[in-house]
Formats: C-alpha cells, structure tokens, sequence
C-alpha cells in the first residue's frame, strides 16, 4: 500500500478520498477487496494480516464471521490509480491482475450492493435524500462516486411513490443517462436505471440493452418487454415488429462476424 501522505507532489497534495484509503492501515489501498458477509472494503494486505493474526471478525463492523471470503474491487482499484495519477502519488504493485474482457462485466459486481454505494457517496458528504448532490456525482463521470450515485438512485426509483419519482425525473437528465450507456464502467448502472424508470425507453430502446452482459440488466428488459405487452394489449404488433426487427440485427450481426472469421487471412 501507499501511505496517504505518500508522493512527489509535496505538501500541496490533497488528501485521498475517505473511500480510497484502508480502515485499517488509514493508507492508500492497493488492492481493495470487500469482506462479502459485512460489505465492508478494506486494503487485501491488512484484511488477510488482520485474519493471520487470528482474528474473525470484521474489523469495521465487530461482527464475528461464519467465513472470510473477499471479493476483488477492479472499478475501485482503477479510480485510485487514476487519483494517484493525478496528484503524483506512487503506488506500490498490485496483487491483483489486470482487468480483462471477460471479468469486465462483472468487476463492479461488490458495487452494486445499494448499502456499500451509500457509504461511498455520504463519504462525498452528500445525503440520500439529496438527489442534486447524487446527480452531481453522476455528472463529474468520476469513479467510484459516478457508479455508486447512479446505483443509489436507481434503489430510489425502486422503491419511491409517484410523487417521488416526478421529483426525481425533474432533477435527472435523461439525455445524459443514454449518453452514459457508451460509456464502458458506466453503462450497466446507467441502463439499469433507465429501465427502473417505467416509460423512459420504447420498445426498440430497451431491446438494444439486452447486448448488454449483464444477467439482472437483461432480466430486467425482458421483464419491462412483458409488462408493456400485458398492458397495452392493443400494441401487440408494435412489440412483435420491435422485437424481430432486433431478432434480425442480431442475426446479421452474427453472419457479419462468421462471414469475418472465414475471409481472414492466415498468417504467414
């Protein structure tokens, strides 16, 4: 790990964000990693000395644990370089390997626990119940805050009363959240809540999300899809017409892409 007040910037160097720094060590974490039965994150070097040194607990929390398994925090880990990069602060290696495509879907996995992402945006200083301050996370794209605000608001929408949610749609951009579905680390809590907010996204809209890889967001279009046909029986066409006009690009896709693999050209 880093020490906070590690780097080559001298004294003008902020301090790190409450999140990015080890409960334990109160350095910077290197390799984040959430203890799964507390939801709690800790720096993986501390949580397993704390666990060498016979203690079962949770060092946060107090509780006393039926097991120690941790889980990898990538978005977290890439949001502390990209801060130490910034302000000129070396971290030491990581343990954990790089990123690769076919864990990227599910790297922000210990993120999407609405309790863990309300611990990171009050570290902001910004309330719940305060849907500018979640917004303005949002806005600034900066992870984990961005991730975690979106997150926090999607849980909202969920369970909110009509009131609530035409305070909410007041204040959210919605042109925004769709920009934010071409946007990698956040396109999965973006198109989640999209879908939540019921009358958003038409019919070719949501179909286009179930490219996405992610098994809640899908279950949840489909879940959308259904709903929208058992209650506007007399768009039954509409929807069919939707979904095989996506059925069609899929299949197209996927012609396109054997079509390619035969013409390549072998190496020499």
């Amino acid at each position: 790990m880093a020490s906070t007040s590690a780097g080559t910037s001298g004294p003008e160097t902020l301090a790190p964000p409450e999140v990015f720094v080890c409960p334990i060590s109160r350095e910077i974490m290197r390799d984040p990693v959430v203890l799964v039965e507390t939801g709690q994150i800790y720096d993986k070097e501390s949580i397993k000395g704390w666990f060498l040194r016979g203690r079962n607990t949770c060092p946060l929390t107090g509780k006393r644990l039926l097991s120690q398994r941790l889980t990898q925090i990538h978005v977290l880990r890439v949001a502390i370089e990209e801060w130490a990069s910034r302000e000129g602060i070396e971290l030491g290696p990581s343990s954990i390997p790089p990123m690769t495509a076919e864990d990227a879907s599910s790297s922000t996995a210990p993120l999407d626990e609405p309790a863990l992402c309300l611990s990171i945006v009050t570290s902001k200083g910004v309330s719940v119940y305060d849907i500018e301050g979640l917004w303005s996370l949002v806005q600034e794209r900066k992870l984990p805050e961005a991730y975690a605000a979106l997150v926090v608001i999607r849980d909202m929408v969920k369970h909110a009363d009509e009131e609530r949610i035409k305070a909410l749609r007041r204040v959210l951009d919605l042109e925004l959240l769709k920009q934010l579905l071409w946007e990698d680390r956040l396109q999965v809590p973006a198109a989640r809540l999209l879908v939540q907010m019921r009358g958003v996204l038409d019919i070719d809209e949501l179909l286009s999300l179930l490219v996405i890889q992610d098994v809640e967001l899908q279950v949840d279009v489909l879940t959308r899809l259904i709903e929208h046909i058992c209650e506007n029986r007399g768009h039954v066409q509409e929807a069919a017409g939707a979904i095989g006009r996506w059925v069609s690009g899929l299949c197209s896709r996927l012609r396109g892409r054997r079509h390619a693999r035969r013409v390549r050209p072998s190496p020499p």
